[in-house]
């Protein structure tokens, strides 16, 4: 799913591409982000109920993912599930502080 909002040059680019081009070109993580930042809150939302803690674990998540983007492969797998991986990681984190 590509999102209106996504910069023209990142806007045909696969997942795996963007995050591969983000090792370089940090901007493409923010056409990753642009994809996935609503799903990952939601995800966080319905697990939470808190809209801020929400929004914070989607920070964290993102950040996280930012920082491990040279280390992600693409395995055939949807570029979410990576993500979404990340995201699990942080929730079973913050439910442990």
């Amino acid at each position: 799913m590509r999102s209106s909002d996504e910069p023209g040059q990142w806007a045909e680019l696969s997942d795996a591409q963007l995050l591969a081009a983000a090792r370089d070109q940090p901007e493409a993580f923010g056409a990753f982000y642009q994809r996935h930042a609503r799903v990952v809150l939601a995800f966080f939302y319905r697990r939470t109920a808190c809209p801020q803690t929400a929004a914070d674990l989607t920070a964290e998540t993102f950040a996280a993912a930012f920082v491990a983007r040279a280390r992600y492969r693409d395995t055939g797998a949807p570029a979410r599930a990576w993500v979404m991986a990340i995201a699990r990681r942080q929730l079973t984190s913050s439910f442990r502080r």
